[in-house]
């Protein structure tokens, strides 16, 4: 079902969801599309406004067609922000896209497709008669990534994972001695630099044969689920991602109870090789040194769990943290250190029960 700019066509839904009743075929589902801004709406162009306006939307859909026995289930199939329509201005158009975001979060709605998120097509210019097609965030390999890094700072429940304004509280740890392990906050942008913005966590480790780790902050758990993505860079072979949690009995590491963990294999035949590389190998003499993007949708393989950033929590989780592992090889040493690089670290958990009973 199509809107106009963040209003819907309140007589179009009535139709549709009369007509369902009359078949009594109830929807399971009605999805929405928004846009903004719109030229003819004052106020349009701003990111309360929109963030507002989604939510009005959805809950005006989803009473129309629930008050017909259909399911008040409303899905935001489509939304974009102009970038000619916002001044041709990337930071105006990320800011606008963001709180669309927090919006379709706020009103509860299960997803929210962006048309044209990678959009690359720099011969589109404003004015030329196809101002309202480009809805993209950026038009290079840096300014999607840099809009993604902004939207990981305000959507995510693991704060700070874009770690540009500090480590936000990262810890780190090793089995070696202590001073072979340091954890370094690296500037820098272009082929060398950060995956997202111009900051980034470093784990660097100058002995071979040891385990290195660096641990998130606690923070809340909301749910049975939780999703994990990262930009990872490391010249080692692997790397595990996991998950501590608490419930009521505490801590599982201070309980006798396992982490929840994840393994990543960087070698050339590893799932990890056929991922998303952004940034050409700086150092030629290590094998993994461009970034690559662990997320659910890269690594989920179906039977093959083990290939999912996405983890089972047990029941009563109430608080969680996300650590990454890592292990040098024998050749590591002051001169030739081994590294794991973090940026835009993303942790978000929630129950899939909530969007089925809706």
């Amino acid at each position: 079902m199509t809107g106009v700019n963040g209003e819907p066509d309140t007589f179009a839904a009535n139709r549709l969801a009369m007509n369902a009743s009359s078949l009594n075929w109830p929807l399971a589902m009605t999805e929405y599309h928004a846009y903004y801004p719109d030229p003819t709406v004052p106020g349009s162009n701003s990111p309360a406004f929109a963030q507002s306006d989604i939510v009005s939307a959805v809950s005006q859909i989803g009473s129309i067609f629930s008050s017909y026995g259909s399911s008040g289930f409303v899905a935001v199939g489509e939304a974009g922000a102009s970038y000619c329509g916002l001044n041709a201005d990337p930071s105006q158009q990320d800011s606008v896209l963001s709180a669309m975001i927090a919006g379709v979060i706020q009103s509860q709605s299960p997803y929210m497709f962006n048309w044209g998120l990678w959009d690359n097509d720099p011969s589109t210019t404003c004015g030329n008669g196809n101002d309202g097609s480009r809805f993209g965030i950026g038009f290079s390999s840096e300014n999607p990534r840099n809009a993604y890094g902004s939207w990981v700072e305000r959507q995510s429940d693991l704060k700070g994972g874009d770690f540009e304004s500090s480590l936000s509280q990262w810890s780190i740890g090793t089995n070696g001695t202590p001073f072979s392990v340091r954890q370094l906050w690296m500037q820098g942008v272009g082929s060398d630099g950060a995956a997202t913005h111009s900051r980034y966590q470093r784990i660097e480790m100058t002995s071979p044969n040891i385990a290195a780790w660096t641990c998130s902050p606690a923070f809340n758990a909301h749910g049975s689920e939780l999703a994990v993505s990262a930009f990872v860079r490391t010249n080692n072979l692997w790397y595990d991602v996991q998950v501590a949690y608490m419930d009521s009995l505490g801590w599982n590491f201070n309980t006798g109870r396992p982490f929840l963990s994840k393994s990543v294999f960087t070698d050339a035949n590893s799932i990890a090789a056929s991922l998303n590389s952004f940034i050409p190998p700086s150092q030629p003499g290590f094998s993994g040194t461009t970034w690559r993007f662990f997320q659910f949708l890269s690594l989920y393989m179906g039977a093959n769990s083990n290939n999912s950033a996405l983890f089972d929590l047990p029941p009563g989780v109430t608080q969680l943290m996300v650590c990454f592992v890592t292990g040098t090889p024998t050749w590591s040493s002051a001169s030739n250190p081994g590294y794991l690089d973090l940026d835009s670290v993303s942790a978000s958990s929630w129950d899939p029960g909530s969007f089925l009973t809706q």
